[in-house]
Protein backbone atom coordinates (compact mmCIF):
# COMPACT_ATOMS: atom_id res chain seq x y z
CA UNK A 1 0.00 0.00 0.00
CA UNK A 2 2.85 2.17 0.51
CA UNK A 3 4.70 1.65 -2.61
CA UNK A 4 1.33 2.41 -4.20
CA UNK A 5 1.00 5.99 -2.52
CA UNK A 6 4.88 6.69 -3.19
CA UNK A 7 4.32 5.54 -6.74
CA UNK A 8 1.62 8.50 -7.32
CA UNK A 9 3.68 10.80 -5.47
CA UNK A 10 6.46 10.24 -7.86
CA UNK A 11 4.38 10.44 -10.74
CA UNK A 12 3.36 13.82 -9.79
CA UNK A 13 6.96 15.09 -8.40
CA UNK A 14 7.33 17.26 -12.13
CA UNK A 15 4.14 18.79 -11.30
CA UNK A 16 5.30 19.79 -7.54
CA UNK A 17 5.53 23.90 -6.78
CA UNK A 18 7.79 23.87 -4.12
CA UNK A 19 9.87 21.29 -3.48
CA UNK A 20 11.17 22.36 -0.15
CA UNK A 21 7.52 20.98 1.60
CA UNK A 22 8.64 17.42 0.60
CA UNK A 23 12.60 17.83 1.42
CA UNK A 24 10.74 17.90 4.82
CA UNK A 25 10.38 14.44 4.84
CA UNK A 26 13.41 13.06 3.56
CA UNK A 27 14.36 11.27 7.10
CA UNK A 28 11.10 9.17 6.96
CA UNK A 29 12.06 8.34 3.62
CA UNK A 30 15.33 7.15 4.41
CA UNK A 31 13.91 5.37 7.41
CA UNK A 32 11.45 3.52 4.61
CA UNK A 33 14.81 2.79 2.56
CA UNK A 34 16.44 0.99 4.94
CA UNK A 35 13.42 -0.94 7.32
CA UNK A 36 10.46 -0.58 4.55
CA UNK A 37 9.56 -3.85 2.07
CA UNK A 38 12.05 -3.39 -1.08
CA UNK A 39 9.01 -2.09 -3.09
CA UNK A 40 8.42 0.84 -1.14
CA UNK A 41 12.02 1.11 -0.55
CA UNK A 42 12.99 1.35 -4.19
CA UNK A 43 10.01 4.03 -4.44
CA UNK A 44 11.17 5.74 -1.86
CA UNK A 45 14.39 6.16 -3.05
CA UNK A 46 13.28 7.16 -6.48
CA UNK A 47 11.32 10.36 -4.76
CA UNK A 48 14.43 11.05 -2.84
CA UNK A 49 16.78 10.64 -6.07
CA UNK A 50 14.65 13.68 -7.39
CA UNK A 51 14.81 15.39 -4.13
CA UNK A 52 18.55 15.33 -3.72
CA UNK A 53 20.03 15.62 -7.69
CA UNK A 54 16.71 16.21 -9.46
CA UNK A 55 15.54 15.04 -12.60
CA UNK A 56 17.67 15.02 -15.60
CA UNK A 57 14.66 16.36 -17.93
CA UNK A 58 13.66 19.50 -15.58
CA UNK A 59 16.56 20.85 -13.39
CA UNK A 60 14.14 22.93 -11.77
CA UNK A 61 12.36 20.91 -9.44
CA UNK A 62 16.10 20.86 -7.65
CA UNK A 63 15.40 23.11 -4.64
CA UNK A 64 17.13 26.47 -4.96
CA UNK A 65 17.49 27.14 -1.33
CA UNK A 66 19.95 24.27 -0.74
CA UNK A 67 21.11 24.07 -4.08
CA UNK A 68 25.32 24.31 -3.85
CA UNK A 69 25.32 24.05 -0.11
CA UNK A 70 26.43 22.02 2.49
CA UNK A 71 22.68 20.95 3.67
CA UNK A 72 22.73 19.08 -0.51
CA UNK A 73 25.46 17.87 -0.42
CA UNK A 74 24.88 15.88 2.84
CA UNK A 75 21.53 14.87 1.15
CA UNK A 76 23.59 13.74 -2.28
CA UNK A 77 26.19 11.38 0.03
CA UNK A 78 23.19 9.87 2.20
CA UNK A 79 20.80 8.90 -0.70
CA UNK A 80 24.30 7.40 -2.58
CA UNK A 81 25.00 5.52 0.91
CA UNK A 82 21.35 4.43 1.23
CA UNK A 83 21.52 3.01 -2.76
CA UNK A 84 25.11 1.24 -1.75
CA UNK A 85 23.63 -0.93 0.89
CA UNK A 86 20.49 -1.59 -1.40
CA UNK A 87 23.10 -3.30 -3.42
CA UNK A 88 23.22 -6.27 -1.17
CA UNK A 89 19.49 -6.70 -0.88
CA UNK A 90 18.51 -10.00 -1.45
CA UNK A 91 15.36 -9.24 -2.39
CA UNK A 92 16.79 -7.59 -5.67
CA UNK A 93 16.67 -10.97 -7.76
CA UNK A 94 13.08 -11.87 -6.45
CA UNK A 95 11.09 -9.32 -6.03
CA UNK A 96 8.88 -7.20 -8.87
CA UNK A 97 11.07 -3.70 -8.71
CA UNK A 98 14.26 -4.79 -9.46
CA UNK A 99 13.86 -3.29 -13.21
CA UNK A 100 12.94 -0.02 -11.56
CA UNK A 101 16.08 -0.33 -8.68
CA UNK A 102 18.44 -0.95 -11.81
CA UNK A 103 17.34 2.03 -14.00
CA UNK A 104 17.99 4.24 -10.53
CA UNK A 105 21.16 2.70 -9.96
CA UNK A 106 21.88 3.06 -14.21
CA UNK A 107 21.06 6.87 -13.93
CA UNK A 108 21.82 8.02 -10.76
CA UNK A 109 25.83 6.41 -11.12
CA UNK A 110 25.63 7.68 -14.68
CA UNK A 111 25.22 11.68 -13.16
CA UNK A 112 27.51 11.19 -10.42
CA UNK A 113 30.55 13.64 -10.29
CA UNK A 114 32.81 11.57 -8.06
CA UNK A 115 34.71 8.97 -9.33
CA UNK A 116 35.63 8.05 -5.79
CA UNK A 117 32.20 6.98 -5.27
CA UNK A 118 31.35 5.24 -8.85
CA UNK A 119 34.82 3.25 -8.00
CA UNK A 120 33.01 1.87 -4.91
CA UNK A 121 29.87 1.17 -6.70
CA UNK A 122 31.32 -0.62 -9.37
CA UNK A 123 33.16 -2.70 -6.65
CA UNK A 124 30.00 -3.47 -4.74
CA UNK A 125 28.10 -4.38 -8.50
CA UNK A 126 31.02 -7.08 -8.78
CA UNK A 127 30.65 -8.52 -5.64
CA UNK A 128 26.67 -8.51 -5.76
CA UNK A 129 27.20 -10.14 -9.39
CA UNK A 130 28.70 -13.00 -7.85
CA UNK A 131 26.12 -13.77 -5.24
CA UNK A 132 23.15 -13.07 -7.38
CA UNK A 133 20.85 -14.71 -10.29
CA UNK A 134 21.87 -14.40 -13.99
CA UNK A 135 19.81 -11.85 -15.23
CA UNK A 136 20.66 -9.62 -12.79
CA UNK A 137 24.38 -10.32 -12.60
CA UNK A 138 24.33 -9.97 -16.45
CA UNK A 139 22.78 -6.30 -15.83
CA UNK A 140 25.79 -5.83 -13.37
CA UNK A 141 28.09 -6.40 -15.84
CA UNK A 142 26.21 -4.04 -18.00
CA UNK A 143 26.49 -1.39 -15.64
CA UNK A 144 30.43 -2.64 -15.14
CA UNK A 145 31.14 -2.39 -19.16
CA UNK A 146 29.69 0.80 -19.34
CA UNK A 147 31.56 2.49 -17.27
CA UNK A 148 34.89 0.72 -17.74
CA UNK A 149 34.07 2.09 -21.24
CA UNK A 150 33.63 5.54 -21.21
CA UNK A 151 35.52 5.79 -17.80
CA UNK A 152 38.33 3.79 -18.84
CA UNK A 153 40.29 5.00 -15.54
CA UNK A 154 38.35 2.57 -13.85
CA UNK A 155 39.56 -0.42 -15.62
CA UNK A 156 42.79 -0.18 -14.43
CA UNK A 157 42.14 0.37 -11.10
CA UNK A 158 40.14 -2.88 -10.73
CA UNK A 159 41.91 -5.06 -12.72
Amino acid sequence: MLAALLTGVNRAFPYLADVGALAKHTDALFRLVHKGSFAASVQALVLISHIAIGDASNKSNVPTDTKNSEQAEKLINRFYRALYAKLLDNQISTKGRNTMFLNLLFRSLKNDPSDDRCMAFIKRLCMSALQSSAPIGITYHHHYHYYCRYHYNYLSTIT
